[in-house]
């Protein structure tokens, strides 16, 4: 009885309020379809490290961030473009292969949140490949003016620290010549 009374107490109320978003105004299948073009062409030009194609995708005051890259290469905090070109380039010199897997897209307004996973290789610091499979990984891309502003990437580096821990181990072994790149097929 009492919830019958509220929800007939709050009827009126709700009638009268304003509707949540404009009729008139671009509608957010629209806006949601014109802010999808720019991060799918941006998210493809950054797993490829194709500078060419990066430059045109990104807004003169773009900067990027990653927190969560931190324990992996430094603090990841760039402003404006020309930075962010120079980090494609040399911050991800080591990556010899990139390839993202959506597994789901919004896109509220300007801004695109891209959710999937990561397969990567990466040569560090001259030691030995580094091979992640299935990294978790969101990028959260703000758009204007068919650009990206405000790029920020979020990304699950625990099992890249783990392979890594376990190649960098490998690797030592072998320059101490307890195993060789063939133990394995020895025994």
């Amino acid at each position: 009885m009492r919830r019958r009374a509220r929800v007939l107490l709050a009827a009126p109320m709700l009638a009268s309020m304003p509707p949540a978003v404009s009729q008139s105004g671009p509608t957010s299948a629209g806006s949601s379809a014109a802010t999808r073009l720019v991060p799918e062409a941006y998210l493809a030009a950054c797993m490829a490290r194709d500078r060419g194609k990066l430059a045109p995708l990104l807004a003169d005051e773009a900067g990027s961030s990653d927190p969560t890259a931190e324990f992996v290469v430094g603090k990841v905090g760039i402003r404006g473009k020309a930075a962010s070109l120079e980090n494609s380039g040399q911050g991800c010199a080591g990556v010899k292969h990139m390839q993202f897997r959506e597994a789901r897209a919004f896109c509220p307004g300007a801004q695109t949140i891209l959710e999937g996973t990561i397969d990567r290789t990466w040569l560090l610091d001259g030691g030995p490949g580094v091979v992640t499979r299935a990294m978790p990984f969101v990028a959260i891309l703000g758009i204007e003016a068919g650009q990206v502003v405000a790029p920020m990437d979020l990304a699950d580096d625990r099992r890249f620290i783990e392979a890594h821990r376990k190649a960098r181990a490998v690797a030592d072994a072998m320059a101490a010549g307890a195993v060789t790149p063939h133990s394995r097929l020895e025994r």
